[in-house]
């Protein structure tokens, strides 16, 4: 048997960036070394092809989880305008739809890096302190 269990954040900081809507993975560049018209990440994750499958992958959105009822803490999302494994579009998307839902969210662009460790410039350590900081008192 499995339980339930409730557990409630008093912010979030997605680092790195993760897919939002992997039916919309592939409308920002990716990698050269993802054939697009082959099997892709999020295909083996979800057990099929999302593609012409789009159902499949419903449950494992997270977009689908934001409405304008639900309680979600403030929300710090910092994403690479370069990154080629994560399309910067899936990051827009959440912060969209987060807005639209009048959720609590900063939202930063990071120019000139891709995927993982290299966003971590002295300023987007300022940024990240200073939202902890504003939220975990």
């Amino acid at each position: 048997m499995v339980a339930s269990v409730e557990h409630r954040a008093s912010s979030v900081a997605p680092f790195p960036a993760a897919p939002t809507d992997v039916t919309h993975i592939n409308d920002g560049p990716r990698g050269p070394e993802l054939d697009l018209e082959g099997v892709q990440p999020e295909d083996e994750f979800f057990g099929g092809c999302i593609r012409t499958h789009p159902e499949i992958s419903q449950k494992g959105n997270p977009l689908n989880y934001v409405t304008p009822d639900s309680k979600l803490p403030p929300i710090l999302i910092a994403h690479g305008d370069q990154d080629d494994l994560v399309p910067f579009q899936q990051s827009v998307l959440m912060y969209d739809k987060l807005k639209e839902c009048n959720q609590l969210v900063e939202f930063y662009k990071v120019l000139s890096v891709g995927h993982g460790i290299y966003m971590w410039t002295a300023e987007m350590i300022d940024i990240v302190v200073r939202f902890f900081e504003m939220y975990l008192k």
